[in-house]
């Protein structure tokens, strides 16, 4: 039975992740027919220094165990990203909350969201526009860490699950970020 409901919610997710874009051109059948070599999501390609600014920057926030509420070492994560994607409008952000493997898989799929959506709200707060943004939950379906990485310490692992991961010039297919605004969920 939990697998079944592991699996619906997956699959729920997929098709969510699945549906539109974040944002739209008018030619976006020619732009998708036409794509420039190696470009990153909606053919922005940066350039080296920017690029360099992106990788330079910290793209983890981490969060307490069953909390979603911002640390301040997290928020001067928040602050530092704040500033340049602000200078830089063309740059997509994906916000991806995650969670450790305890819970059910309903509340670990919310919980990631929660974190998503209070990474949003700050940078909304500090001048990101929101459609720069969008959001999604992995749950705990992307553990970054094992505890073998910590001599088997579980806990230690599962701290650094409880993220939202800021995904750089990237897009939520299907995720629109305007819509979860103020929503707190």
């Amino acid at each position: 039975m939990k697998t079944m409901i592991k699996l619906a919610i997956v699959a729920a997710s997929a098709a969510v992740l699945v549906g539109c874009a974040t944002h739209s051109t008018k030619n976006s059948a020619a732009a998708a027919s036409n794509p420039p070599p190696s470009s990153g999501p909606m053919g922005f390609i940066p350039d080296a220094q920017l690029q360099a600014t992106l990788n330079a920057l910290p793209n983890t926030v981490y969060f307490a165990f069953d909390r979603y509420s911002l640390t301040p070492q997290a928020i001067s994560v928040l602050q530092q990203n704040a500033a340049v994607l602000i200078k830089n409008p063309q740059v997509n952000v994906m916000l991806a909350g995650n969670a450790d493997p305890r819970g059910s898989v309903e509340y670990n799929f919310h919980l990631g969201m929660k974190r998503a959506q209070a990474v949003f709200n700050y940078l909304v707060q500090q001048g990101v526009p929101a459609s720069q943004m969008c959001l999604v939950s992995y749950s705990d379906l992307k553990p970054i860490a094992t505890a073998s990485q910590f001599g088997g310490n579980e806990e230690k692992a599962y701290a650094m699950d409880r993220n939202t991961q800021i995904g750089y010039n990237q897009n939520c297919t299907g995720w629109d970020a305007n819509q979860y605004k103020g929503n707190g969920n």
